[in-house]
């Protein structure tokens, strides 16, 4: 008796559980006070045809109404972003942006800092001497992507599902420009 009473209430705790669920939507995520529905957004990458990782990508709305709905992502290993508006909210608010595109590779400038345990009174110079390593940027795709207005990617994006591939042309690897230079001098 008690084993049958037992499953009854685990099927009544299943049955409420799941209509909650249901009712609540699933656990969405309520959009914020004034947001339009976004719509799905996904940008595909590729540098000499082979989809690229880890590039990071901005949508920029020509109107400065949608300003505040920031939308980006970073693509996969496929070269696949998906766009996510502020950061959360999957898909993009309807409008027509530019896109820019970023990859970037940054390396220390000084790399030959003694090990402390070895040389510890080297290290203390080194440190004392540059006590934030100066760093070397490189831009690894054509760096016409990266700025708003020079990117001549651009996308509308539609009630519907918005789908875009691009294609950034040979693999570059192009110093950018460091604008505390002069402190490493």
């Amino acid at each position: 008796m008690f084993q049958n009473f037992m499953t009854l209430f685990c099927f009544r705790c299943f049955i409420v559980v799941t209509l909650l669920l249901f009712l609540n939507g699933c656990g969405k995520t309520a959009l914020p006070d004034g947001m339009p529905k976004p719509y799905p957004v996904t940008i595909t990458i590729t540098q000499e045809g082979k989809g690229l990782e880890k590039v990071f990508v901005i949508l920029v709305p020509n109107d400065p109404a949608l300003g505040q709905w920031t939308a980006s992502g970073e693509s996969d290993s496929s070269g696949k972003a998906v766009i996510r508006t502020l950061g959360k909210y999957p898909g993009v608010v309807p409008g027509k942006y530019n896109i820019v595109l970023r990859k970037r590779e940054v390396q220390a400038r000084y790399q030959n800092i003694p090990d402390p345990k070895v040389d510890r009174e080297g290290y203390e110079k080194a440190t004392r001497l540059y006590p934030i390593q100066p760093k070397d940027t490189w831009d690894l795709i054509d760096p016409k992507y990266s700025d708003q207005n020079t990117t001549p990617e651009t996308i509308e994006v539609l009630k519907k599902k918005n789908n875009r591939t691009i294609e950034v042309g040979a693999a570059v690897k192009i110093k950018y420009p460091d604008p505390d230079e002069h402190l490493w001098k």
